[in-house]
């Protein structure tokens, strides 16, 4: 559902955290009207740091809406990977009981990678509103709905990603993860320039400009 309200153009989305916290709704906030996309930010990404997901969703002048509409487009494909990893992880007896492993671990890994790149591009688009759009990333760090569910969905992002570890060491087939370098260069690039919006998003609140 769309729509305007004053000069900002709005969109409203539903995004589900689980049973125990049920849906938070968003609505598409830009200072202007005009959404911000992420392709600002990601034009900016060494070739080293991109993978086949960089021309997939956040490239210039693509479609999906990961670019389009900015970290709304990003939290929305963020939910989608995070679901898809605990649909793997529950499917996980099924794969132990017909000794494929390596099937469940193939199958997980899309998800968790994805989360680190997700997170990456969504973090490094707001740290880069804060220098080049302050007053997009005001109004983005002020959507309290956003910020919570990025919150939520980044913890139980991880707390997959602590069960899927926790699964691969204890298989003889894969004694831990071997994770590509490109992915722990991008981790690193990631926590170096994006520190503080990760702090403002926990606790909800904006940043001073």
């Amino acid at each position: 559902m769309s729509g305007r309200s004053g000069n900002r153009w709005v969109q409203i989305e539903t995004i589900y955290l689980g049973k125990e916290k049920g849906d938070i709704i968003i609505d598409y906030q830009w200072a202007d009207g005009t959404a911000y996309k992420t392709e600002n930010f990601t034009k900016t990404i060494p070739e080293n740091m991109r993978t086949f997901r960089y021309n997939t969703y956040v490239a210039e002048n693509v479609d999906p809406s990961a670019n389009q509409v900015g970290i709304y487009g990003l939290i929305n494909e963020y939910a989608a990977y995070h679901w898809g990893f605990y649909n793997q992880l529950a499917l996980y007896p099924y794969y132990k009981a017909n000794n494929v492993f390596s099937d469940f671990f193939n199958s997980c890994i899309n998800d968790y990678q994805a989360y680190e790149e997700f997170r990456y591009w969504t973090l490094g688009l707001l740290n880069y509103e804060k220098t080049h759009a302050p007053e997009q990333y005001k109004v983005h760090m002020n959507n309290k709905a956003w910020c919570k569910a990025y919150y939520e969905i980044t913890m139980r992002f991880r707390a997959a990603i602590d069960t899927f570890t926790k699964l691969c060491n204890e298989t003889t087939v894969n004694d831990g993860l071997p994770i590509p370098d490109v992915w722990r260069m991008r981790k690193n690039h990631a926590a170096s320039i994006c520190w503080k919006p990760q702090a403002a998003i926990r606790h909800s609140k904006p940043l001073k400009i």
